[in-house]
């Protein structure tokens, strides 16, 4: 073989290694960009169910005080109630019901509902009889229970 041609092959040979190791390195761009993109919309649905984009809203129980502090992430469908079923269970409190209220996502915002519930639920000491909208900083009675809206 003549040199000249050796030499043409040899940067073929690195022209296509070049354009190897460019399209190896776009794929783990493009990859790492998807999957960053699905988090973030993961992150913006979970968000979207507190009603905020910085972080989801939970419940503190700020009474009785000898389980002040117990928290609970509030999620979508969440119910409170005596029920071992309910997502916040407080079994403690016998003036509450077995499902006594239901929190859910409307509409991009946290809402509280009474289910019919035999001493009412109530939303800044006003009671609830249809659908109302929670916030960070809003409490809740159910029962004898008294929660605290927060982040």
């Amino acid at each position: 073989m003549s040199h000249s041609l050796i030499q043409v092959l040899t940067w073929i040979f690195l022209a296509l290694l070049w354009i190897f190791f460019i399209r190896a390195i776009r794929v783990v761009f493009v990859e790492v960009r998807q999957q960053r993109k699905a988090l973030e919309e993961a992150a913006d649905r979970l968000n979207k169910a507190s009603g905020s984009r910085l972080a989801p809203l939970k419940f503190r129980i700020i009474d009785p005080e000898d389980l002040a502090g117990t928290s609970f992430e509030l999620v979508d469908n969440a119910t409170i109630g005596r029920a071992n079923t309910c997502t916040i269970p407080i079994d403690f409190d016998d003036f509450s019901s077995s499902v006594h209220a239901r929190i859910f996502v409307k509409d991009d915002k946290l809402w509280i509902e009474d289910l019919q519930s035999t001493n009412g639920t109530f939303v800044n000491e006003k009671e609830v009889t249809r659908p109302t909208n929670i916030e960070r900083g809003d409490i809740i009675q159910v029962g004898n229970t008294v929660f605290e809206v927060y982040r």
